[in-house]
């Protein structure tokens, strides 16, 4: 009895988080530091219907690694206060900055930002990341796509992307994409 109350206090605060943010989405995105919090909640909610791979983490203590590509110091700070005191699966999540010439270094989430945009996918990368779930404004680096439609931001998954990183999406985020590229039989 208690684990059905706590699966539906999950699904009642997962229904609750997303009608907020669908809600508060309706403001004019013109705004770009209301763009950057819906964009820092939604990074940090996606991490509660992803599951990585055992390999995505070296040791049982690392923290979770919500890592920004060159992005600018507004988002990061807006990252940072939407993330603080929080904990995925156990682990305290961290925010980290890098840049396109780090090695790769245990990111669970990688977002590439608005700065990074105009840039072509080699500008950046990803492939050195293979078990992190990449978000971007830009579908050709990305396995989330952030958008902007109606003054909202929104977002695109390519699940087949997911899988080739041994990531597992769950259904209830896949349902909220506007657009969803399935994985092949040959995938899941």
């Amino acid at each position: 009895m208690i684990k059905r109350l706590q699966v539906f206090n999950k699904n009642i605060s997962f229904a609750t988080f997303f009608f907020f943010l669908m809600s508060v989405n309706q403001v004019v995105i013109a705004d770009e530091s209301i763009e950057y919090k819906i964009k820092a909640a939604f990074l940090y909610k996606f991490s509660a219907y992803v599951s990585w791979p055992p390999v995505a983490f070296n040791s049982p203590s690392d923290p979770f690694s919500i890592c920004i590509a060159e992005s600018n110091e507004l988002f990061k700070s807006t990252l940072e206060k939407v993330v603080n005191g929080e904990t995925v699966y156990g682990r305290p999540v961290i925010i980290r900055q890098i840049n396109k010439h780090e090695p790769e270094n245990s990111c669970q989430i990688l977002y590439i930002g608005n700065d990074n945009n105009q840039r072509t996918p080699e500008a950046f990368d990803t492939s050195r990341f293979n078990q992190a779930l990449t978000v971007s404004d830009n579908p050709s680096q990305s396995v989330i796509e952030f958008f902007i439609s109606d003054n909202r931001v929104r977002f695109n998954i390519d699940d087949e992307a997911a899988a080739k990183k041994g990531l597992v999406i769950s259904s209830k985020l896949l349902s909220l994409a506007v657009n969803v590229k399935r994985r092949t039989s040959a995938g899941e």
